[in-house]
């Protein structure tokens, strides 16, 4: 993004402007001008966000897994409801893996899909959090877009 006489712009890597588009959070105008309708994502708009990032990137289980693995870092940050996590994880680009699966089951959950968060335990973490997404009737597969070691996503239990 560039600043041009108080607006703001977003240029490709090719040079060319985005006109007529979303990017991120931010809708482009017909004259390239940027504009953030969610400057902040609190609950109340947390839906209508991520609505646009559905329409953005997509609404299919690998969209979003990729969405959400690819978009933020991991911190640690203290649990809290499932709104809650999923606005903090948004607005600072970071948090925890409960953050993580609290980002993704909104969003699986918008998108129609019926998912649970995992709350799981172990040798190495003392709890960690993914997805349990039912791809059809009876039929689980787990999901964990925070584990950067590991490519989780539509995993069998025997596979997990």
């Amino acid at each position: 993004m560039t600043k041009v006489a108080g607006n703001m712009y977003y240029f490709y890597n090719d040079g060319s402007m985005a006109r007529n588009t979303k990017i991120g959070k931010f809708n482009v105008d017909a004259e390239g001008v940027l504009t953030n309708p969610f400057a902040v994502i609190t609950p109340d708009n947390l839906d209508a966000y991520i609505q646009v990032l559905l329409d953005t990137y997509g609404r299919d289980t690998l969209s979003i897994f990729k969405y959400c693995r690819n978009n933020f870092w991991y911190k640690y940050r203290d649990k809290a409801d499932i709104t809650t996590m999923a606005c903090r994880m948004i607005n600072n680009g970071s948090g925890a893996c409960w953050d993580y699966a609290a980002l993704c089951y909104k969003m699986l959950t918008l998108a129609g899909y019926n998912c649970r968060i995992v709350i799981g335990r172990g040798a190495v973490y003392s709890e960690h959090n993914w997805i349990l997404i039912e791809i059809a009737p009876g039929v689980w597969r787990h999901m964990d877009p925070e584990r950067q070691g590991y490519y989780i996503y539509m995993l069998t239990d025997a596979q997990l």
